[in-house]
């Protein structure tokens, strides 16, 4: 029912903003569990000698680890070690391509939190070169199981001041800490990579997201959604600027009224034609560092056409379909089609 009343109200504020883009652009231009994929596990043990292994924390206690407290892999000298391995060049850092695994309130004998803040300030982050590493905490499904792809490193007992223990299925705490590394992936929208983990086709959700039997709002519960097809959900970047005044915004991984605006925005753009009355143009190559990586966005492995982010084609089901190289009033309905979608 809280679908339904969000794709009216949608429905209600397309009706509302169309009938004025359309006047403004209509005439003046019709030119447009275990990581499967990324092979991460981990797992607690005394010593981290097998082949690749690098210790991420440390746990207090005997073996295994039940109701104990952290240490960092270099501050502490508990005996039991949470031990990650299968990525190449995996490694305890927290810079260039990471993802934060807890915050701890000291180098030992120390609580653990999933944020910052009241005195935790220690981080314990996973890294690996050219591999977006991703972490989230899991709680929702009697026992939590991380999402396909994703490896269990540890298991907490509650996202602040919390006691921590492995994830061997005897004495675990209720919320499992889930961390995937993957290769990255195709560059489907010129952001100058793919910045979350287990997405191979760099629109947004993790191919967990996208399964059959995903949860609700996910893509996957709809079913048709697939992890190898860029085009079928359907997030664009908002807001949008014309060509002459930079970068488009990113995306946010939810299907919302922005997006209709952000289309509704390059409306009559067309590949190979001229900009639409937005001052935007379909085969534009914006050529601006948008995630502030120092790398420009353009050139062999980030050149797509900017109007590629915003043209889709109507697909089976609640999927998008692919660009049809013209920009119109059907590519918002798209939109609204999957309006409340969420990838977050």
């Amino acid at each position: 029912m809280r679908r339904l009343i969000s794709v009216g109200l949608a429905a209600a504020l397309l009706l509302a903003v169309a009938p004025v883009a359309l006047g403004l652009l209509y005439g003046l231009s019709r030119g447009h569990g275990e990581a499967a994929s990324s092979s991460l596990t981990c797992s607690v043990k005394t010593s981290c000698t097998g082949p690749g292994e690098v210790a991420i924390f440390r746990m207090s206690g005997p073996f295994p680890p039940a109701n104990a407290h952290a240490g960092t892999r270099s501050g502490s000298t508990y005996g039991n070690l949470v031990c990650c391995s299968g990525v190449t060049g995996l490694i305890e850092s927290c810079s260039g391509s990471y993802d934060t695994v807890l915050w701890l309130y000291a180098l030992t004998n120390a609580h653990v939190s999933e944020t910052s803040g009241g005195g935790y300030s220690t981080q314990v982050c996973l890294s690996a070169p050219s591999t977006a590493v991703d972490c989230y905490y899991e709680t929702d499904s009697p026992p939590p199981t991380c999402d396909a792809g994703y490896a269990c490193v540890a298991t907490i007992s509650g996202a602040t001041n919390a006691h921590v223990a492995d994830c061997d299925g005897s004495n675990d705490y209720a919320t499992r800490v889930c961390c995937a590394a993957t290769a990255a992936c195709t560059d489907r929208d010129g952001d100058s990579g793919c910045l979350t983990a287990n997405d191979a086709d760099d629109d947004g959700c993790t191919a967990a997201m996208e399964a059959p039997g995903a949860l609700e709002p996910r893509p996957g519960f709809y079913g048709g959604f697939s992890d190898s097809v860029w085009y079928d959900f359907f997030d664009v970047k908002a807001p949008v600027k014309a060509d002459a005044a930079g970068a488009n915004k990113p995306r946010n991984k939810v299907i919302d009224i922005a997006d209709a605006l952000s289309v509704l925005f390059y409306f009559g753009a067309n590949k190979d034609g001229p900009e639409n009355g937005n001052g935007v143009a379909y085969n534009t190559y914006k050529g601006i560092d948008v995630d502030g990586d120092t790398d420009n966005d353009i050139g062999s492995i980030h050149e797509i056409m900017e109007g590629q982010v915003f043209d889709r084609s109507p697909g089976a089901g609640m999927t998008a379909g692919p660009p049809n190289n013209f920009i119109d009033i059907a590519d918002a309905l798209v939109v609204l089609k999957q309006f409340g979608l969420s990838c977050q």
